[in-house]
């Protein structure tokens, strides 16, 4: 079943990258930044399975380009806030890649479909100093999976829509252990960790689904947008993420080829 799935990853990575060199004669491109306010919900079963509620601020920087028959889209974004339960936790997180290629199955300008896959990688890290000291908790995900970008008009609005959940990656959780009175937050720490004990599986070891739904008025650079984000992962040290989103979109260029 492991082959499979990993050869279905290989091959399904091979079909994106192939179709990244796909050329149209007419593109469009446009520039997003967002600013995102968030509310976030953690459990991590390494910090007593408690349930951490708390507030973020994200910002998001959006690169479309659209053609006749192809989306290309590159969303990376960083957040950070703070939680709370028994103490204040500090969150962090980071999604540097993050990279859908659709192909636009309904042509229409009123009523766009766009279907394909995407790939991503996200650190989610996590400090609680009254509870933790100084220990370092994570997960990361290199992953791709299906996405659905579509678009619905109403009235002098447009509701685009999008939707994409994994299907397959890699991911890095601390190794269960014993407590310790040593702890590193070097800079370089955030990263070797992040990017140890890595694992590749499917459902079974992960899953991540994310929903936006954003209201654009075509004669205005400026949106707003609702987005719900869900990360779980399966085996212990296990762990579950939930974010609502608030999102304002600018639209700071476009240009046409």
């Amino acid at each position: 079943m492991n082959r499979i799935i990993r050869l279905l990853f290989l091959l399904y990575l091979a079909l994106f990258s192939l179709n990244l060199s796909a050329q149209d004669s007419v593109i469009n491109k446009n520039h997003f930044i967002s600013l995102n306010a968030q509310f976030i919900q953690m459990k991590d079963e390494f910090n007593y399975g408690l349930v951490f509620n708390g507030l973020n601020l994200g910002v998001r920087y959006s690169f479309m380009k659209t053609s006749d028959r192809n989306t290309l889209l590159y969303a990376p974004d960083l957040a950070f806030g703070a939680n709370f339960k028994k103490g204040i936790g500090i969150p962090l997180f980071f999604r540097p890649i993050n990279l859908f290629f659709g192909f636009n199955i309904n042509k229409s300008n009123i009523k766009p479909l766009s279907i394909g896959p995407y790939i991503a990688t996200n650190y989610h890290w996590q400090i609680y100093p009254e509870l933790q000291s100084g220990r370092m908790f994570w997960f990361t995900s290199l992953e791709t999976g299906p996405e659905v970008m579509f678009t619905i008009p109403s009235k002098s609005k447009l509701f685009k829509i999008k939707v994409s959940n994994s299907l397959a990656g890699w991911t890095s959780r601390p190794e269960p252990s014993t407590e310790t009175t040593f702890y590193s937050l070097k800079f370089t720490d955030f990263f070797r960790n992040a990017h140890s004990n890595m694992k590749f599986g499917s459902f079974e070891l992960f899953n991540h689904t994310n929903f936006e739904i954003e209201m654009v008025n075509p004669e205005k650079k400026l949106s707003l947008a609702y987005e719900f984000e869900y990360f779980g992962y399966y085996q212990a040290p296990k762990y579950f993420f939930m974010l609502h989103s608030i999102n304002l979109k600018w639209k700071i260029g476009k240009n046409k080829i």
